[in-house]
């Protein structure tokens, strides 16, 4: 009945209750009374009498249950508000609970450790990982100051400002000290710490956390060492070496690579992009290939760049010459390895010049064969034809003329055979080095009188003024009589020779800064200063038309250069075509004597 009644104050309220209960009695009583008149009487009772019935008697039980019923909805309610607040009250635990279980699962498996400081500023609570990582049981640090568990000397600066932040009750981060751990290995730890204040501003201590270092420390000193490792494997290279990054931008690169671009100085700092460096350099002219074409060179090198095709050759500043190699790496990055390979190069320009010289010298040689059987052939055939018709007497008895002067011939054509004998010898000598050079002070002058008459009458033959004029008082020359006057005659005869009719050839000799020069200067055909190489070579003899008629074999300037190398002089040849060329012997000042 009870359980009803709360069930139906609970529903309706007290006064609802109240109500109910009373229209319920009034319509009751109004029933009992109507049945207890007939029964009386023997008829109902009217309508007015039992309305008013029900009505007071409904207004009294109203009147005398509803306190009653207050109070019953009063407890109930304060039964519910317990009841509720005992709930919430039920939840917050269970909650509580919930959030120290996670918070105490979070710290045992938390690579950290947790821990609590007091007002006093000894500690009072640690997580248990911290007994993991310090290998103390978690007791021993209760009860601690902090300088009483440092592990380290306190008196330092570091120490002294870290306590003076606890003291201070002043939150820190990540302070970090070494302390030795169970095992005698040295632990890197830090920690950090915030100040717990109370409501009324009271300093209560601190809560903080820790964490173990070591291993981090540990591969941070690995790795710098691997890097300075490297950086000295890197610098040590004999290779230019340099690292550019996935965005394109310089890495690191060794003392090779800053070297050969020092001109480009700035351009060497991390972060610089490769197309800034390429430009620079190319502007500065340091790749001399691209001199001409720079804007194609420098968009066919980013091409190359960004795709390597693999080796290639560049050509830098100085003559200098690298085989470089790029290789994309797989981050993005580009390494870039050059070697120098200039003495290959220069090696390889020698020997495909000695091939060109070769070729050269072989086309002489047939080409002087071919010479040189017309040479010796043309006073051969002289010799023996003259000499034939002098033998038979075919022009009759031996007192004739005519006869004398085939011997003239063949004498001359004697002298020609003897010339190009000597000549040829002279050469296979020094070629073998087997000419020898004798010094001894030679008077120019006589030397060039005696050149002077030995061609005077073949160029009054010829209707050239031939003429020597030398200074006087010229000093003697230290040199090799024969050499000197071989050379004179060389030059001469080539002056002869390639000067028209008409034309003069002049000898003389000067001092000049301390050397000794003898010149032969003619108005000749003259040549182009490009054949210098091959007119100068044994052999040499250039395609002119207007020295196809002039007989010789190409030796006379070769033994001309071969004697002054010999005597540590040069031969140096001033031409053009049409305009006669002049010919200089020059002797250091060494081999120059007093005035004569």
């Amino acid at each position: 009945m009870m359980k009803r009644l709360e069930i139906l104050i609970g529903s309706v309220g007290a006064g609802g209750a109240a109500a109910l209960m009373a229209l319920a009695t009034g319509l009751t009583t109004t029933a009992m009374v109507t049945v207890a008149h007939m029964m009386l009487t023997g008829q109902l009772s009217g309508p007015v009498e039992a309305l008013v019935c029900a009505v007071v008697v409904a207004l009294l039980v109203f009147v005398c249950v509803r306190p009653i019923f207050a109070m019953v909805g009063a407890q109930l309610d304060k039964e519910k508000g317990l009841e509720a607040s005992l709930r919430e009250l039920r939840q917050m635990q269970a909650r509580l609970r919930e959030s120290e279980d996670r918070f105490r699962n979070i710290a045992e498996a938390a690579s950290d450790w947790f821990w609590e400081m007091d007002a006093n500023l000894r500690f009072t609570y640690f997580s248990p990982r911290a007994e993991q990582i310090v290998g103390v049981p978690t007791e021993f640090h209760i009860g601690k100051t902090r300088a009483e568990l440092a592990g380290e000397d306190i008196t330092t600066e570091k120490w002294r400002r870290h306590i003076e932040d606890l003291e201070n009750h002043r939150p820190f981060r990540d302070f970090r000290f070494i302390r030795e751990g169970h095992d005698g290995r040295l632990q890197h730890l830090t920690t950090s710490g915030k100040p717990v204040f109370g409501e009324d501003g009271a300093f209560k201590g601190y809560i903080g956390v820790g964490s173990d270092l070591t291993q981090q420390v540990e591969a941070e000193e690995k790795a710098k060492i691997a890097t300075e490792r490297l950086a000295t494997a890197v610098e040590g290279l004999s290779e230019l070496f340099v690292l550019w990054g996935p965005d394109d931008r310089l890495v690191v690169c060794n003392e090779q690579f800053r070297r050969i671009n020092e001109p480009v100085i700035e351009t060497m700092a991390p972060g610089t992009l490769f197309a800034d460096h390429i430009r620079a350099a190319l502007d500065k002219g340091l790749y001399p290939g691209a001199k001409g074409r720079e804007e194609e060179w420098f968009a066919d090198r980013l091409s190359q760049h960004a795709d390597p095709p693999g080796p290639f050759e560049l050509e830098r500043q100085d003559g200098q010459w690298l085989l470089i190699r790029e290789q994309r790496l797989p981050d993005g990055s580009t390494a870039t390895i050059s070697t120098d390979i200039t003495l290959l190069k220069k090696n390889e320009m020698a020997l495909r010049a000695a091939k060109d010289l070769a070729e050269e010298a072989n086309r002489s040689k047939s080409e002087f064969l071919a010479r040189m059987s017309h040479e010796l052939r043309t006073p051969l055939n002289a010799i023996l034809g003259f000499s034939h018709v002098i033998r038979d007497q075919a022009l009759g008895p031996a007192e004739t003329i005519r006869y004398a002067d085939y011997a003239d011939d063949i004498h001359a054509s004697g002298q020609m055979l003897l010339s190009l004998i000597n000549d040829l010898l002279d050469l296979s000598k020094i070629e073998a080095g087997k000419y020898e050079i004798a010094d001894e002070q030679i008077d120019l002058e006589e030397t060039v009188d005696a050149v002077h008459r030995l061609f005077a009458g073949q160029a009054e033959a010829t209707r050239l003024r031939l003429s020597a004029s030398l200074p006087t008082g010229l000093p003697r020359l230290r040199a090799d009589q024969r050499a000197v006057k071989q050379a004179i005659m060389n030059l001469v005869s080539n002056a002869v020779k390639f000067t028209p009719a008409g034309g003069s050839v002049s000898i003389g000799a000067a001092v000049e800064n301390g050397a000794m020069e003898i010149t032969v200067t003619d108005d000749g055909i003259g040549f182009d200063l490009k054949h210098l190489d091959t007119i100068l070579a044994p052999f040499g003899r250039i395609g002119d038309p207007g020295t196809h008629s002039v007989n010789g074999t190409g030796l006379g300037l070769a033994i001309v250069k071969s004697l002054m190398d010999m005597h540590g002089g040069d031969v140096r040849l001033v031409s053009a075509p049409g305009n006669g060329t002049s010919a200089t012997l020059r002797f250091q000042a060494e081999r120059v004597g007093p005035a004569n």
